[in-house]
């Protein structure tokens, strides 16, 4: 299977051995051209035990950890997912991995076997999200773009005479509906839609910002005006938290005087979608563990009070463990549980937030380590700005190409004489 965006990245082609599809979708048994569009999670099957990757070193062992690897890098890039999960099955015993923007931590072995309520109640859960919908890890922000969907922008692109000869119908449906809030405030701010029908770039690695360009059209269906919408571009990356996210330099531009604007485009929203649903989890009481300085664990974390229904109570119970395995690093992390909360911690008020941890911003490496790793920690942001002319691949003239490159190089001669930045993409 190769990516679900070849025209933009052809490496890292994978063959799963198992895939489980999106709920609601029925797979034929045997698939000539699988797509990452249909399916939720993979499955690497190995015959025996000792083939199990996780805490051991070789190469052998790296390139089975790999696999799993790039299978997440293609689901989340696909659906936009915020984390994902994937199975390594080793013989008799089993390995859930969870895989988001800034690292991967593993389950220790489970003996499927024996201990099938495990499996049973991990994908009961899995396909019963708290937030969101479809399956857990899936950023509740996207929707599924449908035939009905594209036929529409078609119908919008032609009515502002875009050119769309280079655009498939199944390209189009790689595309995505997405929610932008107006701005970092609370839940309840005013949001726009906007339907993602052409990727422009994409950085494909697993472990980085992640980011994707892609051309955009606001979704006005239910507002009564008769006005064509503009074209405009949506950015997402997953940024560093210790950086400023590009919002802010978006929101000082708009101080540069029109006249003097050239080759700058205008933000038409934006937001730090981890900054804005951490403050709001903390408002509700989340916190983090605090680490003490031999980096012990002062107690489980705040649990929601909101969380999925629980499968048939005829099920045995589930054995929990918090020990965790970084992939990134191939070392084994295990953390044992106080069961109850450290003496220090500050009383905080009955948990209202729906998961115990959020999920626009990572958090693993502050869970494992304490706060000295939060400069691992990436953020979601989505900027939309407007269209400043259209792709240099459509020029009409080569005078127009020439004025286009003009302007683009104007614009960044201003905006560098503004902004000192790092960490854009």
């Amino acid at each position: 299977m190769r990516f679900p965006f070849y025209n933009h990245a052809s490496h890292h082609d994978t063959k799963p051995d198992l895939v489980v599809s999106l709920p609601g979708i029925q797979l034929p048994p045997v698939q000539e051209s699988p797509n990452w569009f249909d399916i939720c999670m993979v499955m690497e099957a190995k015959a025996v035990q000792k083939q199990d990757p996780f805490g051991k070193a070789g190469q052998l062992h790296a390139d089975t950890a790999i696999q799993l690897s790039i299978s997440a890098r293609n689901l989340m890039f696909a659906h936009g997912f915020l984390f994902v999960f994937v199975f390594g099955i080793y013989g008799d015993v089993a390995r859930i991995a969870r895989f988001d923007r800034a690292c991967a931590v593993v389950s220790p072995p489970i003996p499927y076997r024996t201990r099938p309520d495990i499996l049973r109640r991990f994908f009961w859960r899995l396909v019963h999200p708290s937030v969101g919908h479809t399956v857990v890890g899936a950023d509740p922000a996207i929707r599924r773009l449908t035939t009905e969907d594209v036929r529409l922008v078609r119908e919008q692109l032609e009515a502002i005479e875009w050119d769309t000869a280079d655009l498939s119908d199944a390209e189009m449906l790689k595309g995505r509906r997405v929610t932008v809030p107006e701005g970092q405030v609370a839940k309840d701010a005013p949001t726009r839609t906007f339907v993602l029908f052409d990727l422009l770039d994409v950085n494909a690695r697993l472990f980085s910002r992640s980011t994707m360009v892609w051309l955009a059209l606001e979704d006005r269906r239910d507002v009564k005006d008769a006005t064509p919408p503009k074209v405009a571009v949506l950015k997402e990356a997953w940024h560093q938290i210790i950086r400023r996210p590009e919002t802010e330099f978006y929101e000082r531009l708009k101080h540069i005087p029109e006249d003097q604007r050239v080759g700058l485009p205008q933000m038409l929203c934006g937001v730090d979608y981890g900054e804005r649903e951490v403050k709001e989890w903390r408002a509700c009481g989340g916190i983090l563990p605090r680490y003490g300085p031999d980096g012990e664990d002062p107690g489980p974390p705040v649990p929601s009070t909101q969380a999925a229904e629980a499968p048939p109570p005829d099920e045995d119970p589930v054995e929990s463990s918090t020990e965790e395995q970084d992939v990134a690093s191939h070392s084994m992390h295990t953390q044992d549980v106080d069961p109850l909360p450290s003496q220090d911690a500050d009383p905080s008020p009955p948990l209202e937030y729906p998961l115990p941890y959020p999920q626009y911003q990572t958090h693993t490496w502050r869970l494992l380590h304490g706060d000295k790793h939060s400069n691992r920690e990436r953020s979601l942001v989505r900027i939309v700005v407007d269209a400043v002319g259209r792709p240099l691949t459509r020029f009409r003239s080569t005078r127009e190409m020439i004025e286009g490159f003009r302007d683009a190089i104007e614009g960044k001669r201003i905006f560098c004489d503004r902004f000192l930045a790092r960490d854009l993409s």
